[in-house]
C-alpha cells in the first residue's frame, strides 16, 4: 500500500472500540441542554431533575440524550394513540352505518333527511345545534345504534311524505261487475236517468 502525499488527504478512521463513548464514560460536570423534536420544548425543571439523576447514574452527556430521546419517542406514541383510536373507530362505525339495511346504503339519504326533519319539527334551533355540536364534538353521531334511534324516532314522530298514487283507478267508483259507465253517466253520475 502506497503511503499518501501532502498534496492528498488522509480520510479519516472511523472510531475504534477504545475510543467510542459508552455509558461507563461517565457523567460531565454540567449536562449540555439536551436536545428534543422540533415543536418541543423541556420543561427546566423537569431537565434539572432529569440531569440530577443522570448525574447519579453516572451517564455520559450522549447515553443521557439517548434517553432523552428514547422518552420522547415514546410520549409521542402515547400522545398519538387516543387520536388514532379515535379515527379508527369513526371509520369503523361508518363502515357499519354504511352496510346496514335499515339506514345505510341506498337508504342514507332518506334516514339523514328524516332525522333532519325530526330535528325541524322540535323548532327550537339553539337545542337541535347543540345537539348536533355534542353528536361531531363526540362522534356519537356515527355510532348505528344513535342513529337507528334517531330514526326511529323520526318515523314515528314526523309527518310521513305523500302517498305516490297510479293515477285515478280505471273501475272508478261502481260496483263490481259492472262494465265501464257511458259518457253521460261519467259526466252526471247522480242524474235518475244515469243510473241503473
Amino acid at each position: 500500500m502506497k503511503a499518501p502525499t501532502d498534496a492528498q488527504e488522509i480520510p479519516k478512521p472511523p472510531k475504534s472500540r477504545i475510543n467510542e463513548e459508552s455509558p461507563t464514560q461517565g457523567a460531565p460536570d454540567k449536562y449540555e441542554d439536551f436536545t428534543v423534536p422540533e415543536g418541543f420544548t423541556l420543561d427546566p425543571e423537569v431537565a434539572k431533575d432529569f440531569g440530577a439523576l443522570a448525574k447519579e447514574g453516572n451517564l455520559s452527556q450522549a447515553y443521557a440524550q439517548k434517553l432523552v430521546d428514547f422518552y420522547n419517542k415514546q410520549l409521542q406514541q402515547m400522545n398519538n394513540a387516543p387520536a388514532e383510536f379515535y379515527e379508527a373507530k369513526q371509520n369503523e362505525w361508518k363502515e357499519a352505518i354504511n352496510s346496514d339495511p335499515e339506514i345505510g346504503g341506498s337508504k342514507w339519504p332518506g334516514t339523514r333527511a328524516s332525522i333532519g326533519r325530526l330535528f325541524d319539527s322540535l323548532g327550537d334551533t339553539k337545542l337541535t345545534d347543540g345537539f348536533r355540536y355534542v353528536m361531531d364534538y363526540t362522534g356519537a353521531g356515527n355510532h348505528p345504534d344513535v342513529v337507528r334511534f334517531l330514526a326511529r324516532i323520526a318515523q314515528r314522530l314526523t309527518e310521513g311524505g305523500p302517498v305516490r298514487g297510479g293515477g285515478p283507478s280505471p273501475e272508478g267508483m261502481r260496483p263490481p261487475g259492472s262494465g265501464p259507465p257511458s259518457a253521460a253517466q261519467a259526466i252526471y253520475p247522480h242524474l235518475p236517468s244515469t243510473q241503473r
